[in-house]
């Protein structure tokens, strides 16, 4: 049953701009923009979002600079989790002028952020290239970090939303 409402839910998103197009006002989607589905496609990861975030996850646009953020645990969009043993040793810091910090398990490195609203770009990372132990984390830390386009604050949590939801990276101070 429950599936069957969430798919009438995204149906309903991704018909709505077919329907405004013939019956609604016309809307200007915004400059340089090509969306020839006037937004439902973002429409539609939005609501996957808010049907698979906890229910408690409100986005918000609280600030993320002035904390080291321990990655905790990564969520998949396949329901498979994977829980970082060691969070202290995967950290990230957002500094106010745009920089970000890293430290991917024995190596540290930076990049630099963009964020408007929701939407978290990283840059390319720079880390240092040492022989991290057979166990390490490092390489999808790192990977998943490049792979994030929005971030919210989930109360004292940090939530990295992956590119096409395909999972969120949680964080805690």
């Amino acid at each position: 049953m429950k599936r069957h409402v969430i798919l009438a839910v995204l149906l309903g998103l991704l018909v709505t701009p077919f329907v405004a197009l013939a019956t609604g006002p016309e809307v200007d989607p915004a400059p340089g923009v090509n969306d020839p589905l006037g937004g439902a496609l973002g429409r539609l990861g939005d609501a996957l979002r808010a049907i698979f975030l906890p229910r408690q996850a409100q986005p918000t646009e609280e600030p993320m600079a002035g904390t080291v953020w321990k990655w905790q645990a990564t969520l998949s969009a396949n329901d498979s989790r994977l829980d970082v043993p060691t969070p202290a040793r995967y950290t990230i810091e957002f500094g106010e002028d745009g920089r970000l910090f890293v430290r991917a398990d024995c190596n540290t490195g930076f990049a630099t952020y963009r964020r408007d609203g929701l939407r978290l770009e990283i840059g390319a990372i720079a880390v240092t290239r040492a022989s991290c132990p057979p166990d390490s984390l490092d390489q999808a830390f790192l990977r998943q970090l490049a792979e994030t386009d929005r971030a919210i604050r989930d109360g004292e949590r940090l939530v990295l939303l992956l590119r096409d939801g395909s999972g969120s990276m949680i964080f805690v101070p």
